[in-house]
């Protein structure tokens, strides 16, 4: 995590002009004053005292605490919670478990966890995540939640919960079968008659093993909605017990609302930076409403879900969590960037009523701003998922996601023009790069595709209710490299399709090459030609492809580690044009583009003839499983 102490110290001093500071450290005591010789033991104590202006400076350790803030700060004037920089602040959902163990076979022990461990106790169903069950079913299985909650086919023996179990720092995999536990090591088992934990060991003397359970179901969140003005940055949050979000939107089903380790809780004006959020079972974070406005996952009248918004999130690592990395139902304003997405949905939620799975998945983000992150092998389901559409007024800009069933996708909104501006993205290795589902107000401008089965897609499904739109789908100035299909699009007349413009790609392919296929009129793959007459017919001989090029001899080769990219550029690159466009005016490095039409298509403007390596990644240091920010 790149930080620099001579920044949060200037900003720790800054901000000590406005308020008090107070400090907490593993050798404190919260009889303490909370001074920097007397501090506080635990980050709750400070949150209980903050107020406006103030600062919690929390030193290097691990704090085993949900963090609820009392109160939020004012326009100026925030409530700082701050690591201590460049050190390991954990603040953990997590206790070390020693409890007396009993043999049932080789390596495999099992106990009772004691129910004064569990001491997250607000939520109308358990404070125990071990007692209560998954909404849906994670490994791409189908089992009693399917049936039960959803009423799908299943097994109804196949159970989960929502706690999790870590032996020596590392996740073990929950298994809902005693006999699965017993035949697979590094794993667990709950027994819901009598509350045993199961654990299969590496090894048969567990007592030299450090064991922790999630003992509590969220680890930074309010209990009151609606604080807004709060800080929090410098901090490792891990060992969450959270639920699966299924039907969050129901008020039915507030128990299953989006309820990050990391929440919001409908806040506003918060700065969450520099902070690791991973091992969640369910959501990383969430920073939007949670789901319906007048019901609550938790007890007691903590307000309604509304009014979300103007969150910055920037340098975050948001990694390794169970279901998506974020959640955000219609927030607004939202400024999302620098933030390394990667490797959640690790516990494999696929299949229906398990769509909450993205690395990033916002719903309606009105005026928001996502940039410059890094979303890379979210178990291979959506990199970035706008549900309900974009809202308006949002840019998804220079951003860099790979190995994603979807790469990005919009989803079910209206479609006003350039209501979303997708922008100098760079895709690879995703099997559909750009993809809308009945949802339109896309353009995307400047894009560069790599490897992708499918370049641009998009689908119709005429059962859907809603006023919902799938017209305003503007292509240009796009690079589309080694794919499978380079576009696989609705024609305009068909339902709710209107509008869809193409101008000003280069496209990888040859003249014989049948990349192209126009939905719904024709099954089969059609050349660029019979695209671009097809198009001319329906476009009035405009937007149609028509100042496109293809382009044979584009070559590349991509270090995936390094995050290093070798493209090799021909002179028909070089002289291709583009469309100047308004809204778009600078390339994946903040280069100006020129307006005359000069530009480059494609995300970068310093390329030339021959081989050139690209450093497609400049942010922070992307970190392994289990690795932390600081040696």
């Amino acid at each position: 995590m790149q930080r620099i102490t001579s920044f949060f110290t200037f900003l720790l001093v800054t901000l000590s002009i406005y308020g008090n500071t107070y400090y907490v450290s593993k050798s404190g005591n919260d009889k303490n004053k909370g001074t920097k010789k007397a501090p506080f033991l635990t980050i709750s104590k400070g949150a209980t005292i903050a107020q406006p202006g103030d600062t919690v400076f929390v030193y290097e350790g691990i704090y085993r605490e949900r963090v609820v803030p009392q109160r939020g700060g004012l326009p100026g004037k925030p409530i700082v919670y701050m690591g201590e920089p460049n050190k390991n602040v954990f603040i953990k959902g997590s206790d070390i478990w020693k409890p007396k163990w009993k043999k049932m076979t080789a390596n495999v022990y099992f106990a009772v966890p004691d129910d004064k461990l569990f001491n997250d106790d607000c939520y109308k169903d358990n404070k125990n995540p071990f007692k209560v069950e998954s909404a849906t079913t994670p490994y791409q299985r189908e089992g009693k939640a399917e049936v039960v909650n959803f009423g799908y086919k299943g097994d109804t023996t196949i159970v989960y919960t929502i706690g999790q179990v870590f032996v020596d720092g590392k996740m073990y995999i929950q298994r809902p079968l005693l006999k699965e536990m017993i035949d697979n090591e590094k794993s667990w088992f709950y027994d819901k008659s009598s509350g045993n934990i199961y654990i299969h060991f590496e090894n048969d003397k567990p007592t030299t093993q450090q064991v922790e359970i999630s003992t509590r179901r969220r680890i930074f969140a309010p209990h009151k909605r609606q604080l807004g003005y709060i800080t929090v940055q410098g901090f490792i949050l891990e060992h969450c017990g959270n639920q699966y979000p299924a039907n969050f939107w129901e008020s039915k089903h507030a128990e299953w609302q989006q309820a990050g380790a990391f929440g919001t809780r409908s806040g506003h004006h918060w700065v969450i930076k520099n902070n690791v959020i991973r091992f969640a079972n369910g959501i990383g974070v969430d920073f939007g409403n949670e789901g319906e406005s007048l019901t609550d996952l938790e007890r007691g009248d903590n307000g309604r879900a509304y009014g979300a918004g103007f969150h910055t999130i920037d340098s975050n690592y948001i990694t390794d969590n169970g279901a998506g990395g974020t959640a955000a139902y219609y927030p607004e304003h939202i400024t999302f960037t620098n933030n390394v997405i990667e490797r959640n949905v690790n516990l494999l939620f696929r299949g229906k009523k398990r769509w909450e799975s993205a690395g990033v998945k916002m719903h309606g983000p009105n005026n928001s701003y996502i940039a410059h992150n890094l979303i890379r092998d979210n178990s291979g389901e959506w990199g970035m998922w706008l549900d309900q559409g974009a809202g308006k007024n949002t840019q998804v800009h220079a951003n860099l996601i790979i190995g994603s069933d979807t790469g990005f996708d919009l989803e079910i909104g209206s479609a006003f023009p350039d209501k979303l501006i997708l922008d100098n993205n760079i895709f690879i290795n995703n099997k559909d790069a750009i993809g809308s589902r009945e949802s339109g107000g896309i353009s995307a401008i400047n894009n560069l595709i790599i490897g992708a089965e499918k370049g641009f897609s998009n689908s119709i499904n005429k059962d859907r209710a809603g006023d919902w739109s799938s017209s305003n789908q503007y292509y240009f100035n796009n690079v589309l490299l080694k794919c499978g299909l380079l576009a696989t699009v609705c024609q305009p007349d068909f339902y709710r399709s209107s509008d869809r413009r193409f101008d000003y790609n280069l496209y990888n392919a040859t003249e014989s090459d049948k990349l192209f296929k126009i939905k719904y009129a024709s099954t089969e793959p059609i050349n660029f030609k019979t695209w671009k007459d097809r198009w001319r017919v329906f476009n009035n001989d405009t937007f149609s492809d028509q100042n496109s090029s293809l382009i044979t001899d584009l070559n590349y080769e991509l270090n995936t580690d390094a995050l290093i990219l070798k493209l090799t550029i021909p002179d028909e690159y070089l002289m291709a044009k583009s469309l100047p466009y308004q809204k778009v005016d600078t390339d994946f490095f903040g280069q100006s583009l020129p307006k005359d039409g000069s530009a480059l298509p494609g995300p970068f403007q310093r390329l030339t003839k021959g081989e050139n390596v690209i450093n497609i990644w400049n942010g922070m240091k992307p970190l392994a499983i289990y690795e932390l920010p600081f040696k």
